[in-house]
């Protein structure tokens, strides 16, 4: 096996067992707290989300992609980017504490105004390992990366989850998104081991400020378009329908942008280490290869939701949720083409930034036009609207590989064929549990979920297909000894 492929499955491994812890307790952590928060409190904490994430796009500015495509190493490079980034998130603390009152008068929330004074100093707490992460990242260093995931996401759930018994509420949440910060923060800076000097200089921040220039943009616009809907919602809908549409995201949406930003978390820092250090570029098989593996694992799962929606809800969650059947319905079909959302490591790679950006902003562009159209005639419309973006920007995103990296389109299509098919006849056996033999409750899910393992295990065992093949070879390689990273 070429050292390149053997770091990739790697790499991969590692950050896939922090992927799958924090999917396993992140579901299970919200199913729990679901159940004793309400609808309308989570209308609460989507409002906060939405500030949230916007001031999180302007806190890191594109300077973590930056480092770890840069070749400078140097102490002095990351100090001065370290600087930058604590002016940065300072200014957006004294910022949002300055416009707290405002924002909570415009939701008509008076306690957003407390919140957000305390979310600000989650600012200042994230603008302190910004190059740390990105120092771990560019090492390769996805265990210990995975191992501070899924430290801080378990303690914050377990404190969220004590809280919400004991009836505080969504301010349970906000402890969760400050006690997660906090303890991830002093993780980051233990493992990675740099401490910052007394440098700063504007010259090792030109290095990377075009590179990363293009990146802030495509965060701006990738936040635009991703929070727009809910952002539109919060002013259309009541609190009670933003909280459970908050939440029929988080059920379907969080899983589906987990795996795959786990492969391009991967896959962006190996390329671009693939390609100053080893001289090679194997870059696009690794893209169709892991485009494979992540359909393979997750579309099945998804099926399982698109086909028995209403019993998943009542089984799992009290009364008050169970109308969010059909929204998670066609929440898990827009999924089904947002799981192949990996191209941006593989343009980044090659320093192709400014391609990419114009890319994201036709796509964004489209997705922006699709909430415009939906959101005016109710929350089902809007569903229905972002699932044909989504089919619209998947062929975008194909052509684009195409035209920008001179890719093999028919290469990858003939390659995610199989898969396809097997997730097609998966759904068939979901199909016939649920309509032919009738099964409900818990008899349905144990049924489905032992179908899955059975499709994972022969696929594994027969190698179908690139995804079964690639399945194998990861298999195989963590049971090795060479476990760790070079």
């Amino acid at each position: 096996m070429s050292s390149t492929k053997s770091l990739a499955i790697q790499s991969i491994s590692w950050k896939g067992f922090g992927a799958f812890a924090q999917l396993f307790f992140g579901f299970a952590f919200t199913l729990l707290l679901m159940r004793y928060i309400s609808p309308d409190a989570y209308g609460v904490v989507a409002k906060v989300y939405i500030i949230l994430s916007l001031f999180n796009v302007f806190l890191d500015f594109g300077f973590s992609m930056g480092i770890v495509q840069s070749k400078e190493k140097s102490r002095s490079f990351l100090s001065s980017h370290f600087y930058l980034s604590l002016m940065i998130a300072v200014g957006l603390a004294i910022i949002m504490i300055a416009s707290a009152k405002s924002i909570s008068v415009f939701y008509q929330v008076p306690e957003l105004q407390h919140i957000l004074y305390a979310l600000s100093a989650n600012l200042v707490i994230g603008g302190l390992v910004i190059v740390h992460r990105a120092v771990l990242q560019k090492k390769l260093r996805f265990k210990a990366l995975s191992i501070i995931q899924f430290i801080g996401f378990f303690i914050s759930g377990l404190i969220a989850l004590i809280l919400a018994y004991f009836g505080y509420g969504y301010y349970a949440i906000i402890a969760q998104i400050i006690v997660l910060n906090i303890i991830q923060s002093i993780l980051l800076w233990t493992f990675s081991r740099f401490t910052p000097s007394l440098h700063f200089s504007w010259q090792d921040i030109r290095k990377t400020s075009q590179f990363s220039v293009y990146i802030f943009f495509i965060q701006v616009i990738n936040y635009a378009s991703e929070i727009l809907d809910q952002f539109l919602s919060s002013i259309y809908f009541s609190q009670d329908t933003l909280g459970k549409y908050n939440r029929s995201i988080s059920l379907t949406r969080t899983p589906v942008r987990l795996i795959p930003s786990t492969f391009g978390n991967v896959l962006f820092p190996l390329f671009t280490h693939s390609i100053q250090e080893k001289g090679i570029d194997r870059n696009e098989e690794l893209y169709i290869r892991s485009s494979c593996i992540v359909f393979h694992l997750i579309a099945p799962l998804l099926s399982i939701i698109c086909i028995a929606p209403r019993t998943i809800v009542e089984f799992l969650l009290p009364t008050e949720w169970w109308d969010i059947s059909p929204y998670i319905q066609l929440l898990a079909f827009i999924s089904l083409f947002m799981i192949l959302e990996i191209e941006g490591s593989l343009f980044l790679s090659k320093g192709k930034s400014q391609e990419l950006a114009k890319v994201s902003t036709v796509n964004k562009i489209i997705r922006i036009a699709s909430i415009v159209i939906g959101i005016a005639n109710g929350l089902m419309a809007l569903l229905y609207a972002l699932l044909c973006a989504e089919i619209i920007m998947r062929m975008v995103y194909l052509f684009s590989v195409r035209f920008y990296l001179k890719g093999n389109i028919v290469l990858y299509l003939k390659r995610l064929a199989i898969p396809l098919v097997s997730t097609l006849f998966f759904a068939g056996i979901v199909y016939c549990l649920k309509y032919i033999f009738a099964l409900n409750g818990i008899a349905f899910l144990i049924s489905s979920i032992i179908s899955y393992l059975l499709y994972l295990t022969i696929s594994y065992r027969f190698e179908i297909g690139q995804g079964g093949k690639d399945l194998g070879v990861l298999i195989k390689t963590i049971r090795s000894r060479n476990t760790g990273l070079q």
